[in-house]
């Protein structure tokens, strides 16, 4: 159920939302989603604008973060992309970092990034505690049999 602080939406009320009215009012429906998203499945999702906004909000700043950690799609990761990532970051720091250094470098095939962010991102979407939910690897014995002990199921 979608309600509004008044109760249950419902067209017999001309209360209901549609993709079109969402568009037409400026919102992507992709907010929409993610404003659903963060509502556990047991309690009801209260709607607003004023809801809807903050989501939007959230979204955009979960995007802007990804996109530092993430090169846009076709970019590859190479001296010059990790140099304005790490700046847009606030992070040249991590210049000196094994990984970043062997970038920096061209030490390691640029192909090598990228892939963690969408990871993230998946983990944060699925509500995922460890990266081997929505990742598959080798992990260590050990922590396969910890994370069967609280519940985690590694790919």
């Amino acid at each position: 159920h979608l309600n509004t602080n008044d109760g249950k939406m419902s067209k017999s009320k001309g209360e209901f939302l549609t993709v079109s009215l969402l568009e037409q009012k400026g919102y992507d429906p992709i907010v929409y989603r993610f404003f659903c998203l963060q509502s556990h499945y047991r309690k009801s999702l209260v709607f607003s604008y004023e809801n809807l906004d903050n989501a939007a909000a959230a979204y955009k700043k979960l995007i802007d973060r990804i996109a530092v950690l993430n090169p846009v799609s076709g970019e590859a990761v190479d001296e010059e992309a990790m140099a304005r990532q790490l700046k847009l970051a606030g992070a040249e720091d991590r210049r000196n970092l094994p990984f970043h250094q062997s970038i920096l470098l061209n030490q390691l095939p640029y192909s090598i990034g990228g892939g963690i962010g969408q990871s993230r991102l998946c983990m944060y979407f699925l509500r995922k505690a460890h990266i081997g939910e929505v990742q598959v690897s080798v992990w260590p014995e050990e922590m396969i049999q910890k994370c069967a002990e609280n519940g985690i199921d590694l790919l």
